[in-house]
């Protein structure tokens, strides 16, 4: 089974009959990495393909000034490895997620593969109107049952960055939502801290 965040229109005819197909499929981890390239970010969840919608330029900017800030750091004191989507992680057999930026801390580097990465120490997500429960409920559920030990949640849109950290079975022990005018600080990172109103300044208008 496939499925997709809310399209903004019905797709064609052709798009359509490649989604049928994609849907009558068996999906299993060997299928999955046997997909071609492309620019959607699929993921692998109990047998089911999803496939997100074409991130926006505001989504990338937030992505590329993350990465920006976090590759820094990394770079000045060899802490690590930061990376950016479409990067598969497998958290365990058969559930494959694609979060928007990973970091890996330093002596974590065998969790790097060619083709995927294993869990990361701090996993982020910039969330878009249709991604609020995945990202909300379904993946802090699971990045905590696969160790992720920090989960940050960018919502540009409520203008808040949610850091989840104390990962069990259950899900995160500790979350808490930043605001403007709050800077969130990594428990994973250490000299990584995040201004949330100049991350997420108001827009429009």
């Amino acid at each position: 089974m496939v499925t997709a965040s809310a399209p903004h229109t019905e797709p064609s005819a052709s798009v359509a009959a490649v989604l049928d197909w994609l849907d009558s499929a068996v999906w299993t981890e060997a299928t999955y990495f046997a997909l071609p390239e492309t620019s959607y970010l699929v993921e692998l969840s109990d047998g089911t393909l999803v496939i997100h919608e074409m991130p926006t330029s505001e989504h990338q900017r937030i992505i590329v000034a993350l990465v920006f800030v976090i590759e820094t750091l990394v770079r000045a004191d060899r802490s690590g490895a930061v990376f950016c989507s479409p990067l598969p992680i497998r958290l365990w057999p058969e559930k494959i997620r694609e979060p928007d930026i990973v970091y890996y801390a330093s002596g974590h580097e065998d969790r790097i593969h060619v083709q995927y990465g294993e869990p990361p120490d701090l996993a982020i997500e910039i969330i878009s109107p249709f991604s609020k429960k995945i990202d909300r409920v379904e993946k802090a559920t699971e990045y905590a049952q696969a160790g992720v030990a920090e989960y940050w949640i960018v919502d540009a849109g409520d203008r808040s960055i949610e850091a989840c950290t104390g990962p069990t079975a259950d899900g995160y022990t500790h979350r808490t939502r930043y605001r403007p005018g709050e800077s969130v600080q990594s428990t994973m990172l250490p000299g990584l801290t995040v201004n949330v109103g100049e991350l997420l300044p108001v827009t429009g208008g």
